[in-house]
């Protein structure tokens, strides 16, 4: 046998081993992909569930945060208003009670300085003007 038909023999081997080689890669590819495949449809299948539950919960969440947050406007209006009355009211105890008050102050006052003027004497009243008067001019100042 001559060394070219030899090499040539060779060469057939090798590209015969390289191509069953590539097939049964692409065969085994094929299996793999096939598999995973699989595998995502039943996981997509396994979460799908969770998936709905967790947004039916999402929906719970956010209607019980949008009642939340009335229910907590409304006390804040309640409040609001419960201020308001409140200082009203304030207001009207003060009215009501602090005023007369003052004026009967004020004309118990009165009739205290009408009483003192009725009771001192215009000369004692005088003696004693006299009287700061000198002790205002010896003041020094």
């Amino acid at each position: 046998m001559e060394l070219p038909t030899l090499f040539m023999g060779v060469i057939a081997v090798a590209v015969l081993t390289t191509a069953v080689t590539q097939v049964a890669t692409l065969w085994y590819g094929m299996r793999v992909m096939r598999r995973v495949d699989q595998l995502a449809d039943r996981v997509e299948k396994d979460i799908q569930p969770v998936i709905d539950r967790v947004n039916a919960v999402s929906g719970d969440i956010t209607r019980a945060t949008s009642l939340a947050v009335a229910q907590i406007e409304r006390a804040d209006q309640l409040f609001a208003r419960f201020a308001v009355r409140a200082d009203q009211l304030m207001s009207l105890g003060q009215d009501a009670v602090f005023e007369p008050v003052r004026r009967s102050a004020a004309l118990i006052q009165a009739l205290r300085a009408a009483l003192e003027a009725l009771r001192t004497n215009p000369r004692d009243a005088s003696a004693k003007q006299a009287a700061e008067d000198e002790q205002e001019a010896l003041f020094i100042g």
